[in-house]
């Protein structure tokens, strides 16, 4: 028998610390406090099986998820005018269309799903109908994995 040590950036055994690589800085800098509840969740479904390995393998998988969609976004904000709220990513093409994504807690595992095409400076609404309706489709044949390959698919749906 062995105890936890639970922080809130890090779980630890003993001696031995699995850190999830996110420091406050990083946290400020996207203004995420969400990773925070998915890491009690964690804690708190462990504590429920008394089960560290389970704590430690989830705190893994959501780290590598979390580190990933942080790379993704900080390339993303690179290019466009992003804003995560939650889980909930809002991105302005060059296009003039505002995209909306849903992001998983287990992503990249999971593909992002489109919430809302809102279209300005003279889209028709039944243009952002027709390119969501496409979008669908792909997400569902799981071509679309990535934030980067749905922003990728509605530029091009929306050029044709």
């Amino acid at each position: 028998s062995f105890r936890l040590k639970f922080g809130r950036y890090l779980v630890g055994i003993h001696n031995k610390s699995i850190s999830l690589k996110c420091s406050d800085g990083e946290v400020k800098k996207y203004g995420l406090n969400d990773e925070v509840d998915m890491i009690k969740l964690i804690k708190d479904e462990g504590v429920r099986r008394n089960d560290p390995s389970f704590v430690l393998r989830e705190l893994r998988c959501f780290s590598q998820g979390y580190i990933a969609l942080m790379k993704e976004l900080s390339d993303l904000k690179s290019k466009y005018p992003l804003t995560r709220v939650n889980n909930e990513i809002v991105v302005t093409l060059p296009e003039g269309i505002v995209v909306t994504l849903f992001v998983d807690n287990d992503y990249p595992r999971s593909s992002p799903r489109l919430l809302t095409l809102d279209g300005f400076n003279g889209w028709k609404q039944r243009d952002m109908e027709r390119v969501k309706a496409r979008c669908a489709d792909e997400i569902e044949k799981e071509t679309l994995k990535t934030i980067k390959d749905t922003l990728s698919f509605v530029s091009g749906a929306i050029s044709l």
